[in-house]
């Protein structure tokens, strides 16, 4: 959440987020999070529409 925010500070417009939590990729992709029950989630989704560009992947644990 920092790394967002600090590239959100800086007006970055393009961001590849890497992570191996599937469950995160998906609700990221999904883009329904307004509806979110999680804060996080509403937080992330607010940052990234100021965002010109960005991509979600999963990276899987053992290839970390």
């Amino acid at each position: 959440m920092d790394g967002l925010i600090l590239l959100e500070r800086r007006g970055f417009n393009k961001v590849l987020i890497n992570t191996n939590n599937l469950e995160v990729v998906n609700a990221l992709q999904d883009r329904q999070l307004a509806d979110s029950s999680s804060i996080l989630l509403r937080r992330i989704n607010r940052i990234l529409k100021t965002i010109d560009q960005w991509s979600v992947r999963h990276i899987p644990r053992e290839t970390n």
